[in-house]
C-alpha cells in the first residue's frame, strides 16, 4: 500500500537501488521526517521503495530494507465528524485539494483542516494525500473524495515543521 509516513525511530539508510548494497546509500531518514513509502518493491523481500526529500533538498526515489516508521495518519488528531471518522491535521501553509484526475477543486490556507482515514498516497502523484472531508478556517467540513496536495519540495520534511500538522 502507498501511503505517507513518519519515521517514529532512529535513522533508516535510503539506497540507490533495490538491492540496497551499503556503498549505495543515497540519503538517511532521520527521526520524526516524513516520507512516501510506494510499498514493497517486486524481485526483492522487503525492500520498500519510498520518494524523500535528499540531502540536497530534492524530491527523489530510493529503496529502505527496514526502519521504525508508521502511517502519518497516526500523528494527527483523531475526529469523528458527519463524513466519517480519522485524523484531522492543520494545514501550516497553503494547499490544494484534487479530485481523483489530481485536478484542483480547491484551496486551502494555513489553519485549515483536512481529513484522512488512510494517509494513502496517490497513484498518479504519490505527493497527494487522500481525504474524505476538509475544512476552512471560518466554514464548515466539506466532504470530499480527493486528496491534499502535500508539498514534499519546500522546507523541511521533519513532522514538526512539515505542511501538515
Amino acid at each position: 500500500m502507498r501511503y505517507h509516513a513518519i519515521v517514529t525511530g532512529g535513522t533508516i539508510p535510503v539506497y540507490r537501488i533495490s538491492s540496497c548494497p551499503s556503498s549505495e546509500v543515497i540519503g538517511e531518514l532521520y527521526n520524526n521526517e516524513v516520507f512516501i513509502d510506494l510499498g514493497i518493491t517486486t524481485g526483492y523481500t522487503n525492500v520498500h521503495e519510498v520518494r524523500f526529500l535528499n540531502p540536497s533538498g530534492k524530491f527523489t526515489g530510493g529503496f529502505i530494507k527496514s526502519g521504525t516508521y508508521e502511517n502519518l495518519m497516526y500523528h494527527g488528531v483523531y475526529s469523528s465528524i458527519a463524513q466519517g471518522k480519522g485524523y484531522r491535521f492543520t494545514s501550516r501553509k497553503t494547499l490544494n485539494i484534487v479530485n481523483n484526475s489530481n485536478t484542483r477543486i480547491d484551496t486551502i490556507n494555513a489553519g485549515d483542516y483536512v481529513y484522512t482515514n488512510s494517509g494513502i498516497a496517490g497513484a498518479s502523484d504519490p505527493q497527494n494525500m487522500k481525504i474524505y472531508a476538509y475544512k476552512p478556517a471560518n466554514g464548515t467540513v466539506i466532504g470530499v473524495d480527493g486528496f491534499v496536495k502535500l508539498n514534499y519540495t519546500y522546507g523541511s520534511m521533519f513532522g514538526s515543521t512539515f505542511c501538515l500538522k
